[in-house]
């Protein structure tokens, strides 16, 4: 028997020659209420999306190769996620994403300056350049200095 698994509607269900560590691993991971095993079938199922990830992972570990069916969109080989455009500076500077609020953006920058202070031993530079990117940020934000 080759391992496969299958989705269906949002479910998966899961099959695989017996291999006791994988049943360990699926027992582990993978909560009962979001289990099913069907002795006559000997079939699992996975009940959502997110806990078939795990199953199909953990399938890949043990065998190496799984045949997947009807694999939704984000199982497949999608394009890694953008990264953040250069349009978005400001934001990089303070490690955060541009849809990061106000009150995190004001967060991030006590962090950073703690580090990147020159009386506390960090680069002027990176000081001046985090002090420019906030202000721009608070700026564009429409938060007061």
């Amino acid at each position: 028997m080759i391992p496969h698994i299958v989705y269906r509607n949002g479910a998966a269900e899961v099959r695989f020659p017996y291999h006791r560590g994988l049943v360990d691993a699926l027992k582990t991971s993978i909560p009962a209420s979001e289990r099913d095993y069907d002795p006559v079938t000997k079939v699992w199922t996975v009940r959502s999306a997110f806990y078939a990830t795990i199953a199909h992972r953990l399938m890949v570990q043990a065998f190496g190769h799984v045949e997947t069916f009807n694999a939704p969109r984000d199982q497949t080989s999608a394009p890694p996620p953008n990264p953040i455009r250069s349009t978005d500076r400001d934001f990089a500077a303070l490690h955060l994403l541009p849809s990061a609020p106000p009150a995190l953006v004001e967060a991030a920058f006590r962090c950073l300056s703690k580090e990147l202070h020159p009386d506390r031993g960090g680069q002027h530079e990176a000081m001046v350049r985090l002090n420019q990117a906030v202000g721009s940020l608070r700026a564009r934000q429409g938060v007061a200095s």
